[in-house]
């Protein structure tokens, strides 16, 4: 696995507390999703990822829930396995393809059973479609296309070389 900078914020974000739902956002084909899944690995017992861009069935999690037991309720239908009583991570991948998802996020993060990790590509294009951003509940971070110093390390140039 190459190893990016977004790790560092990753750790940050997991090892807070009182953490909230994690949106990181960049351009298309950078790495996002597979820096959140490695994470995951790593990190969590349970992992579902919901794509919206790739799999619109899960656009109707969001469209017919009312709150977060009915959302997490139906996650798990989808998932095919029970959510409770382990640490799970929820990826909401491409975001920004599902307003609703969005907009629940503040109930996902207050009901605290699962830790949320969002991932968009054109989430400054497609804001004026979400009716409320979850202002108080998520934390943003930026994921730039590899720089010279994450490419460094992915040819095996030493620390102390960089």
């Amino acid at each position: 696995m190459l190893k990016r900078n977004v790790e560092e914020q990753l750790e940050a974000w997991y090892q807070n507390p009182d953490k909230k739902a994690l949106c990181i956002y960049g351009a298309r084909q950078i790495g996002k999703t597979t820096s959140v899944r490695e994470f995951a690995r790593i990190h969590y017992e349970n992992f579902v990822e919901l794509n919206f861009l790739n799999d619109r069935t899960v656009h109707s999690i969001f469209s017919t829930a009312m709150n977060a037991k009915q959302i997490i309720e139906q996650i798990e239908v989808y998932a095919g396995r029970s959510l409770s009583g382990s640490r799970t991570l929820l990826l909401l991948d491409e975001i920004q393809e599902c307003p609703q998802a969005r907009t629940a996020v503040k109930f996902l993060v207050e009901d605290g059973r699962l830790d949320i990790i969002e991932t968009g590509s054109l989430l400054g294009v497609k804001i004026s479609e979400v009716r409320s951003i979850p202002v108080g509940f998520e934390q943003s971070v930026s994921m730039y296309p590899l720089d010279l110093e994450e490419f460094l390390w992915g040819v095996g140039i030493p620390q102390n070389t960089i």
